[in-house]
């Protein structure tokens, strides 16, 4: 059954790409209202969340104001993450990308005209430009941004140190940090594997974490403070 269920995930992911890639592309030509696309990333996240069957709990929506911009944090246990966060978080949202999905063919170009920002980590300078040139539109939008702090896929159950990217971005932009937990995500696709397991998930939207008034000399207090309520959370009750 696991066998089935990985070949199914992949080749719904394809089809999805086929058929969502060209349509962003194409009304790219026509259309410059991002909400356009931002359902179209969902409906493609969504997608992919029902081919993989996963089942997923949300809690802690309260603490998410539609009306506001965020620079949203979660925790990375699953190459299946990304459907998650984009097909069920509440927000105009787009996730901070390595620069080589750029390259894919009609992946990177429709990622492009939906606003993703791509980040180029062997060049600390481009990555800052190109960075600064898709926030400034994403800002028009009202588009909020999705990071890893991580920086990568960390242990099940337990988060790896975070980077110091993501904090600099909040602080530089003055926008609340909203940190979003997932559990089970971690046994949907196991780190150092393809296949795809049959689990529930829980998404849990942790209390928002301000940054106004926060200077860069703060990044790394803030890094702390954040890595601190989501290990917290994580660790569960003492």
């Amino acid at each position: 059954m696991m066998y089935l269920r990985t070949v199914w995930v992949f080749l719904n992911l394809l089809m999805s790409v086929l058929v969502v890639g060209p349509a962003i592309i194409l009304l790219s030509l026509f259309v410059k209202d991002q909400r356009v696309y931002s359902g179209l990333v969902r409906f493609w996240a969504s997608w992919n969340v029902a081919a993989a069957g996963m089942k997923v709990k949300l809690e802690g929506l309260e603490n998410v104001d539609r009306s506001r911009r965020y620079v949203v944090m979660g925790n990375h246990e699953s190459s299946l993450d990304i459907f998650l966060v984009l097909a069920l978080i509440p927000l105009e949202l787009r996730i901070v990308a390595k620069a080589e999905l750029q390259k894919l063919p009609l992946v990177g170009a429709a990622m492009a005209r939906a606003l993703f920002p791509f980040v180029d980590r062997r060049n600390h300078r481009k990555a800052v430009e190109s960075l600064n040139r898709t926030f400034a539109a994403m800002s028009e939008y009202n588009l909020s941004v999705f990071i890893y702090p991580e920086g990568t896929r960390g242990g099940v159950g337990k988060m790896i140190p975070f980077k110091k990217g993501g904090f600099v971005l909040a602080i530089e932009r003055q926008l609340p940090i909203l940190p979003v937990m997932l559990e089970g995500a971690g046994k949907i696709n196991p780190p150092g594997t393809i296949w795809v397991k049959d689990t529930d998930v829980t998404m849990t939207f942790l209390p928002v974490v301000e940054t106004v008034g926060l200077t860069l000399a703060d990044r790394d207090g803030l890094k702390d403070r954040v890595f601190g309520v989501m290990s917290e959370f994580q660790s569960g009750p003492a």
